[in-house]
C-alpha cells in the first residue's frame, strides 16, 4: 500500500513537472509566434512604403517623359513650318528670278 501511495506521489508530481513545462513551451511559441506577426507587420509597412515611393517617382518619370515628348513635339513642328518657310521662300526666289530672266 505505501509502495502503491509513493508511485501514485511520484506519478502526480511528474504529472504536474510535465504540465508545468508544457504549459512554459506554450508560453514561448506564443511569444515567438507574436514576435514575428509584429515582424511581418513591420515588413508589410516598410513594403507599403516603398511601393508608394517606386509608384511616386514612377509617376515623376513618365511626367517628364511626357513633357520632353511635348516639348520634342512641339521643336519638330516648329522646325517643319521654318523649314517649310525656307522652302516657300526658295521656290519664290527661283520663280521670281525665273520670271525676270524670262521676260529679260
Amino acid at each position: 500500500k505505501v509502495s502503491l501511495q509513493r508511485k501514485i506521489t511520484e506519478l502526480s508530481s511528474e504529472r504536474r513537472s510535465d504540465k508545468l513545462v508544457a504549459r512554459r513551451n506554450a508560453a514561448k511559441i506564443l511569444r515567438e509566434g507574436n514576435r514575428l506577426k509584429l515582424e511581418i507587420d513591420k515588413v508589410k509597412i516598410e513594403s507599403a512604403k516603398q511601393l508608394a515611393f517606386l509608384k511616386r517617382k514612377n509617376a515623376e518619370v513618365m511626367k517628364k517623359l511626357d513633357r520632353e515628348n511635348t516639348l520634342q513635339k512641339k521643336r519638330k513642328h516648329a522646325s517643319m513650318q521654318k523649314s517649310t518657310q525656307q522652302i516657300s521662300f526658295t521656290k519664290k526666289d527661283e520663280i521670281s528670278d525665273w520670271i525676270n530672266e524670262e521676260l529679260s
